[in-house]
């Protein structure tokens, strides 16, 4: 977390911003829930909201005692080593879609998939087909894995912003899911 987003958070505008962004999907108890859980912070002063969201970070993510949430897909896949095959399959997706995923993170992480997801559906908007390369990304890799690291964050978290903010997401995956059933 930076001062930035902690800014964000203590004015509002995070939630705000999420709110909107997720509105078009329609409605989700899990959103509303998490969005709810993001008003906690406000007003709150930002120095403060940063101390929390780093100290909960690297608790819930990178903390050596268990239990933490590992933020990666081969994990929650069930894969024998980090970086392998499914890990493959998204670093393909990138690669056709024009996504250049950051060097510090492996290409599985869950905040290096929705950046793809982002910059994918960025790409969809101008032109490219509903079964592209953001359909492969979300489809085949965040939906299958992503609501059950969501629900580890949402037990696990002992923050309301980590708790909230992987409820939107579980929220968001689950319309998502539901509007493609009813597509199809």
């Amino acid at each position: 977390a930076d001062e930035a987003l902690a800014r964000d958070v203590s004015s509002g505008a995070f939630r705000r911003e999420a709110a909107g962004a997720v509105s078009v999907l329609g409605k989700a108890v899990a959103v509303d829930e998490g969005l709810s859980l993001l008003a906690v912070f406000q007003g709150l002063d930002p120095g403060d909201v940063l101390d929390h969201l780093q100290t909960k970070y690297t608790r819930l993510f990178y903390d050596s005692y268990m239990p933490f949430v590992p933020a990666y897909e081969s994990i929650y896949s069930h894969e024998q080593q980090m970086n392998g095959a499914r890990a493959e399959r998204a670093r393909e997706i990138y690669r056709q879609g024009g996504f250049q995923p950051p060097t510090e993170e492996m290409v599985d992480h869950v905040s290096v998939e929705l950046d793809g997801l982002a910059h994918l559906l960025r790409k969809q908007g101008s032109g490219e087909g509903a079964e592209g390369p953001a359909s492969s990304l979300l489809f085949g890799h965040l939906v299958r894995w992503a609501g059950k690291f969501c629900a580890d964050v949402e037990e696990l978290s002992g923050s309301e912003f980590y708790r909230g903010t992987a409820m939107i997401l579980r929220g968001v995956l689950s319309l998502e899911e539901k509007g493609r059933e009813g597509g199809a």
